[in-house]
C-alpha cells in the first residue's frame, strides 16, 4: 500500500511544482533587432489519478504556451524541447514505479528462505507477473503573425498522457479509466 501513497504523493508533487521558471528575454546588440520587445510563458502539468489494490494509474497532461517578438526559430524549437522533455520524464514512472506492488513482492519474499523451501515437492513452479503500461503523445504548433505592425511568434505545445501498474494483466490498459 505504501508504494500506491508514493504514486498519490508524486501525482501531487507533480501538480504542487509544475514549472513557474521563465527565461527572460534577452536582446544582444549583435542581434540586430529592435530596442522593444515582448515575450510571454505559461508551462505546467497537471494530473490525476487513483488506487485499488489491484493497481494504480494516472493520466496527465502538460505543455507550454509561448508569445515572442524576437526570438529565433532555432532559441523557440529548443526551449520547446527542452521543456517538454523535462515534463515528459517526470510523466514516466520512476525506478520505485517499476518495482512489483505489495502483494507481487510478498509473493517472491515467500521464496528468499531456502530452508523453508526444502519440504516443497520436486517439479513445483511458482511465476509471479507485474508490469505497466505508458502512453504518451505530444504536438505543438507555432503561429507567426503580424497584427498592428507588430510581428509575433506563439508556440503551443504539449502532452498528454496515461500510465497504469499493477498485476500483469492483458485487460489492464482498457480498466485504466477505472483508477481514476
Amino acid at each position: 500500500m505504501t508504494r500506491l501513497s508514493n504514486l498519490a504523493l508524486f501525482s501531487f508533487v507533480i501538480l504542487a511544482t509544475a514549472s513557474a521558471e521563465t527565461h527572460l528575454l534577452r536582446v544582444k546588440p549583435e542581434d540586430g533587432l529592435g530596442k522593444e520587445g515582448f515575450y510571454s510563458v505559461e508551462k505546467g502539468v497537471k494530473c490525476e489519478g487513483g488506487f485499488k489494490a489491484e493497481g494504480a494509474g494516472k493520466k496527465c497532461e502538460g505543455g507550454m504556451k509561448s508569445e515572442f517578438g524576437m526570438k529565433k526559430a532555432d532559441e523557440i524549437v529548443n526551449e520547446i524541447a527542452t521543456v517538454l522533455s523535462e515534463q515528459l520524464q517526470d510523466f514516466m514512472p520512476s525506478k520505485e514505479g517499476l518495482i512489483p506492488m505489495d502483494g507481487e513482492m510478498e509473493a517472491m519474499k515467500m521464496f528468499d528462505d531456502i530452508e523453508t523451501l526444502e519440504d516443497v515437492e520436486d517439479g513445483f513452479s511458482k511465476t509471479v507477473e507485474f508490469g505497466g503500461f505508458v502512453k504518451a503523445s505530444w504536438g505543438c504548433k507555432i503561429t507567426y503573425e503580424k497584427k498592428g505592425g507588430k510581428f509575433s511568434k506563439k508556440s503551443e505545445c504539449g502532452f498528454s498522457g496515461m500510465d497504469g501498474m499493477g498485476p500483469k494483466k492483458p485487460e489492464m490498459e482498457k480498466e485504466f479509466p477505472s483508477f481514476v
